[in-house]
């Protein structure tokens, strides 16, 4: 068989989670969420969702708002920047550790994540873990 678009071989075959958000807008002009376009299929073993969720993200991962992982992915499809996050998920039906890295590509956000739990932890300094403590002491 011949690959037309080494791209979507690329998106198919990768073992790390991989997925495709479109933006959702209020009337406002605010970014509140993010659409699924296409999750591959280690997204889908990992998450154990379909290719194409009907559910929004915060709708499926509402637990992602106080994690800080909306607010990584709002930030790195505002700013264009590509974003790091190590991230302990612990609601939604999930517990593990994430490595999360997202960024803009067009109008889309590109977002790879990796089950970190079968890696060795180390102490977390990215930015989600920061925003969790400034939510921890600020109530």
């Amino acid at each position: 068989m011949s690959v037309t678009n080494p791209f979507e071989a690329f998106f198919d075959l990768v073992p790390t989670g991989a997925v495709l958000y479109a933006p959702v807008f209020d009337a406002d002009g605010d970014l509140i969420d993010f659409r699924f376009v296409r999750l591959n299929p280690a997204g889908q073993r990992l998450l154990g969702l379909p290719p194409e969720p009907t559910k929004t993200f915060r709708e499926q991962y509402p637990h992602s708002v106080p994690s800080g992982i909306f607010a990584q992915y709002r930030t790195a499809y505002l700013t264009g920047h590509a974003s790091t996050c190590d991230v302990p998920y612990e609601g939604d039906g999930i517990d593990t550790f994430f490595r999360l890295v997202a960024q803009r590509s067009g109008e889309l956000l590109v977002v790879n994540f990796t089950d970190m739990a079968d890696f060795p932890t180390r102490r977390l300094s990215s930015p989600c873990a920061k925003a969790r403590k400034r939510r921890r002491r600020h109530g």
